[in-house]
């Protein structure tokens, strides 16, 4: 059952369309990474669906919900969204402030509230923190503390919005072993990114280019597609290269597969 669908969307900003008659269905608990360079249209897509942009054409689902302006306020209920700079994103003065700050919208009663701070702070990791303020935290931290403030909501969908952009390479791999956790619990997962080693552990790849979508498809073979990649100016991960270069000698084995794909994880 889709959980969000997009139908023959088209916006642009003036005479320049910025997304071209996209169609798109998300599957309840699935983990789909949009990828595609800088102008691809992927951070525009992410407004149209939590309706901070309107589209001039086309519908945009989320369950039963068609995206209209009646609508927008249920909607962003459902969808949880986590964005590339971690600061922009602390609004409380602490770390259970800040957890509390959407539930306090939702006026979701005081001995709830404090339960589900705990719960998804634990979850995060971020449980010993509640009282530390914003400048005594790393960037990963405050990305951990906006998804526990993320999850405390419930929402139907949680979007990733390049959330790992500004990490370093151990908050980079924190925030994917987060993203796995969340898909192991059934969440429904949609990420936005340009960086291709995010795409690794997703159930669907889509691979957008000038406002429209190339192709989608397994990870496995959405990645090793370099003529796809190319098209959409995104580059081959290097281990995929050796991949494709052994399989047209013939000399691919399963246990060099395996072996290169394991060493594409850990880039």
């Amino acid at each position: 059952m889709s959980i969000l669908t997009l139908k023959d969307v088209f916006f642009s900003y003036g005479k320049t369309p910025a997304i071209q008659n996209l169609s798109l269905a998300v599957e309840a608990g699935e983990w789909v990474t949009i990828v595609g360079p800088n102008g691809s249209g992927k951070s525009t897509l992410t407004k149209l669906i939590i309706g901070l942009l309107a589209a001039k054409s086309g519908e945009i689902r989320v369950n039963d919900l068609t995206l209209s302006e009646s609508t927008v306020q249920k909607i962003r209920e459902k969808i949880g969204i986590i964005f590339q700079n971690p600061d922009n994103q602390f609004v409380g003065v602490t770390v259970k402030d800040d957890i509390a700050f959407g539930l306090e919208n939702l006026s979701v009663p005081y001995p709830e509230m404090i339960e589900r701070i705990d719960t998804y702070a634990k979850a995060v990791g971020m449980d010993e923190y509640l009282e530390k303020e914003p400048s005594q935290l790393s960037g990963g931290q405050k990305q951990r503390v906006a998804i526990a403030g993320t999850l405390a909501m419930h929402p139907d969908i949680i979007i990733f919005d390049e959330a790992t952009s500004m990490l370093d390479p151990e908050g980079r791999h924190a925030m994917m072993a987060i993203m796995e956790d969340l898909k192991r619990q059934g969440k429904t997962i949609l990420s936005i990114t340009h960086d291709l080693r995010e795409a690794l552990r997703c159930d669907r790849v889509v691979v957008m280019h000038e406002g429209t979508i190339l192709k989608s498809g397994e990870p496995s073979v959405i990645l090793r597609d370099e003529a796809l990649l190319k098209q959409a100016r995104l580059t081959l991960l290097e281990p995929f290269k050796y991949m494709n270069e052994l399989s047209s000698q013939k000399r691919l084995t399963d246990q060099w597969e395996a072996i290169l794909w394991e060493s594409a994880l850990t880039l």
